[in-house]
């Protein structure tokens, strides 16, 4: 059937599904899931995912919809302009052309180049009208008997799993070469006190401080704090403490201001507390990861350097 007349008949009709026999027909497809019934579908998790299926009003018509929640991936966009409709939709792109976006183009370039992926958007999008919407994959089945739900959640479970492990490799390929600890999502290296996890806008880096600032000192952007008498830091940084000399001989080690200087303007909304250097990043980090990992690093062992009295020793000893 043509695109353009698959569409009307599609938006000209209601679908209300039978949900107990819905839920049993995933059962069949995918084992035992963890969803229950609810007043207008179903909703759950399946092979970690979670899902959502429910009646949902789409322009003129209601009809069941399949979301997948994708917290591990950057906002995303794409699919092909189709008739009629006034929204972006994915139609199997071995056919129509698809087009991705996302908040990282480098990751947008690689979903396209993963074949995992470009099979799951091939098997979804031949189950209906896909749809790629910010942190979510929602899917209108072409079948709203239980069987073509269960097959199109089928489909759709399979293209976020696809999505997620596109999404999270270059992160466990870097902690498995740096001998760091990959969980549920996030990398942790314990002696270092490194913690990188994936936020609602981006990702952060904290590395724990040992020993803390003194005075409780804390590192900004932002409009002038205390003065230390360093005409750079003076004019770049906001500094906050409740001991200004000891915060003048830290922030005296020349090899603080490097590090300090290019955390704070490459990473905005980063900062220093007394126990943590915090890298906030705007992106995902799929190709910047190493680069944000040796900034927040570097500055946190320059900092606990001072901190300890090294650079006052190194000062003594050049005498």
């Amino acid at each position: 059937m043509p695109l353009t007349d698959r569409l009307r008949s599609w938006l000209s009709s209601d679908d209300t599904p039978d949900w107990t026999a819905t839920l049993l027909a995933i059962e069949d497809t995918l084992g035992p899931p963890r969803l229950r019934v609810v007043e207008t579908g179903l909703q759950g998790s399946l092979l970690g995912h979670p899902i959502d299926i429910r009646q949902r009003q789409i322009l003129t018509r209601t009809s069941a919809v399949i979301t997948a929640a994708l917290p591990d991936i950057p906002e995303l966009s794409g699919g092909t302009e189709a008739p009629d409709m006034e929204m972006t939709l994915g139609i199997v792109p071995h056919r129509t052309p698809l087009r991705i976006a996302a908040a990282d183009p480098s990751l947008a370039d690689d979903l396209l180049e993963d074949e995992e992926v470009l099979r799951g958007l091939d098997a979804a999008g031949g189950r209906g009208l896909l749809l790629l919407d910010g942190d979510r994959l929602l899917l209108r089945p072409a079948h709203t008997t239980p069987t073509g739900i269960a097959q199109a959640t089928a489909a759709v479970v399979g293209l976020a799993r696809a999505l997620t492990a596109c999404a999270q490799r270059p992160w466990r390929a870097y902690a498995e070469a740096h001998g760091m600890i990959w969980s549920d999502g996030a990398i942790l290296h314990p002696e270092q006190r490194l913690v990188v996890s994936h936020t609602p806008d981006g990702a952060r880096v904290t590395v724990g401080l040992a020993p803390t600032l003194p005075g409780a000192l804390r590192l900004s952007l932002g409009p002038p704090g205390v003065s230390i008498g360093d005409p750079v830091l003076d004019a770049t940084v906001r500094v906050e403490t409740d001991d200004t000399a000891a915060a003048r001989r830290l922030l005296s080690a020349g090899t603080l201001h490097g590090p300090l200087l290019d955390l704070l303007h490459t990473w905005e909304g980063s900062h220093v507390t007394p126990e943590q250097v915090v890298l906030t990043a705007a992106d995902r980090l799929h190709v910047g990861l190493p680069r944000a990992v040796d900034a927040a690093t570097g500055l946190a062992r320059a900092l606990e350097v001072a901190a300890s009295g090294g650079a006052l020793r190194g000062r003594s000893g050049a005498r």
